[in-house]
């Protein structure tokens, strides 16, 4: 898995909302569900969300059925111009994930 630091970063950039505020001495946290999310550092079996930007914006794609109170693991395909190299990966994994839906 990645680490804690990295997770955080991606997940920001992928959507995360998570700010804790306070109200006299209280801490009010308010947070989105992206924060809750485990991030794999590959595609494997595991994986039932994949991630990706469409015109800028995070989009995330359930790849399997997942039942009420699973944890929900994340890959996030690589989003940046360096990252060409992973272009065919992600074509390659979009046309799996779609088959594994029209399966299911």
């Amino acid at each position: 898995m990645l680490k804690a630091k990295q997770c955080l970063t991606i997940r920001h950039r992928f959507g995360c909302y998570d700010e804790i505020s306070g109200i006299g001495s209280r801490k009010i946290r308010h947070c989105n569900w992206i924060r809750f999310l485990r991030v794999a550092n590959s595609f494997n079996p595991s994986v039932n969300l994949v991630a990706t930007k469409v015109r800028g914006e995070p989009v995330y794609e359930a790849i399997k059925s997942i039942a009420p109170e699973s944890e929900l693991l994340v890959y996030y395909l690589p989003e940046r111009p360096e990252e060409l190299f992973f272009v065919r990966m992600r074509a390659s994994l979009y046309r799996q994930t779609m088959d594994s839906i029209l399966e299911g």
